[in-house]
């Protein structure tokens, strides 16, 4: 069962990052903040995420990031415990009826506790799979991959003025590195919407066809 949100202590078990600074934005700089569109900081409020001052009527809302941050990892964390458990319903269901299974069962010979032994084993086996990651959920790939693109951003968005500030170039070389970081955001962008539309069309096919897959 999901336990409600609270504030207090998700800012104490989810404190913002070593050396980030806590600051006040409004919805495009969280947006820019966590790599995400301004619909989902949207969905997000609506879903629970904190806003330190309520927009409307021509006012904009204001999030304060250590708030934002606490309870985008609470949330997280409970997706995580909802799929755990989830996954634990399922496995234990699948013990069930193999154990309940007596037709071409080539256990069916054995005694209850060879039986048992052979089932066990075989969770334990599953079990093992997911600790290697040999099931990685898309979910999983997903969020990776989001907070990976949101993390290269904001190390190419500070780039040029590290570049400048360290190693002293001029304003036309801060210009062109701007310009080298800005493609490579865009190369990324491209790379991953090609990645989701070649999903889209194999989900389509396979919906198309399910007798084939």
């Amino acid at each position: 069962m999901t336990e409600p949100f609270d504030l207090d202590e998700a800012l104490v078990r989810h404190p913002l990052p070593e050396g980030q600074i806590d600051e006040a934005l409004n919805r495009a700089q969280l947006g820019e903040a966590f790599g995400v569109s301004g619909p989902t900081i949207d969905k997000w409020r609506t879903a629970g995420m904190p806003a330190r001052e309520e927009g409307g009527n021509g006012r904009a809302y204001v999030f304060q990031l250590s708030e934002c941050w606490a309870w985008y990892q609470h949330r997280r964390a409970e997706q995580r415990a909802a799929r755990e458990r989830g996954d634990t319903a399922a496995r234990q269901m699948r013990l069930q009826l193999l154990s309940a299974t007596e037709q071409d069962d080539p256990t069916s010979g054995l005694s209850p506790k060879e039986r048992r032994e052979i089932l066990q084993a075989e969770l334990v086996s599953m079990q093992a799979a997911e600790a290697r990651r040999a099931l990685m959920r898309t979910e999983d790939v997903a969020e990776l991959i989001e907070e990976l693109f949101a993390t290269v951003r904001q190390a190419l968005d500070a780039l040029p003025d590290r570049l400048e500030r360290e190693a002293g170039i001029g304003p036309d070389a801060v210009g062109r590195a701007v310009g080298a970081c800005d493609q490579v955001l865009m190369q990324m962008r491209s790379a991953i919407a090609r990645a989701h539309l070649e999903e889209r069309d194999h989900d389509s096919d396979a919906a198309a066809l399910p007798g084939l897959v």
